[in-house]
């Protein structure tokens, strides 16, 4: 089964992603290379200024930024 991120935005609109896809566009080290099964699933979603947004996932992923 594959963990989705939905995202609510100010304007109405709606977004949903695959969470394993977020994780493997992570930019840091401890995500690059890795395969599908090795990712773990979101934690917490928590904003950037008003530029981006950081997920913690569970199998130690914290320092992606995303921007919107």
């Amino acid at each position: 089964m594959e963990s989705r991120v939905r995202f609510y935005y100010s304007d109405g609109r709606q977004e949903e992603i695959d969470a394993s896809n977020l994780q493997l566009s992570c930019p840091c080290a401890r995500c690059q290379g890795k395969e599908k099964k090795e990712l773990g699933v979101p934690l917490s979603v928590s904003m950037v200024g008003r530029y981006a947004f950081k997920i913690a996932f569970s199998k130690g992923c914290s320092q992606g930024i995303y921007p919107l």
